[in-house]
């Protein structure tokens, strides 16, 4: 079981993939950047071909079932994958590179100053955007953890915890 699989709904919930998804609502992201990095200084918005001059941070794609996902990527040519959105955070904050980043793993960051939020031209337009969120498994997994998630997935006040 994968949760929070963001952006458009994976290849995975297509039909005959061996997978399925449950929607679980959108989470708010905003194109984050330390304050020391180049951009956090360009005129807003700032268009895709200079985004594309600077490297990029990335989670890189954990499932081993399907077909890999490039959510977010805005084809520049040098990006620093990452294991984790945690990790991600503390590269954009070490000002290692640029990317959207869900506000409510970055709030605290943005409060405090160590990461500023630019408006962009392009696929995303604007300085946020809200891209549905899924949870994911194997349609042959079947189990009564897997059960009890799915049954707990539907409750609105988990989904609402989730998505904080």
């Amino acid at each position: 079981l994968g949760i929070g699989a963001a952006g458009d709904l994976p290849a995975a919930g297509r039909r005959g993939s061996g997978l399925r998804t449950l929607p679980l609502g959108q989470i708010e992201m905003g194109f984050a950047m330390a304050p020391t990095h180049p951009l956090a200084q360009a005129a807003t918005p700032i268009a895709l071909p200079t985004l594309r001059r600077h490297r990029q941070i990335v989670v890189g794609d954990s499932s081993r079932q399907a077909a890999a996902r490039d959510a977010g990527l805005l084809g520049a040519p040098d990006v620093l994958t990452v294991p984790t959105m945690e990790a991600k955070l503390a590269a954009q904050v070490a000002g290692l590179g640029v990317g959207y980043l869900p506000y409510p793993l970055a709030h605290e960051e943005i409060e405090r100053g160590a990461l500023v939020i630019r408006s962009t031209q392009g696929a995303r337009q604007g300085a946020s955007h809200s891209p549905p969120v899924h949870a994911a498994w194997r349609a042959d997994d079947r189990g009564r953890a897997l059960d009890w998630w799915l049954e707990e997935l539907k409750r609105p006040a988990t989904r609402a915890a989730l998505l904080r």
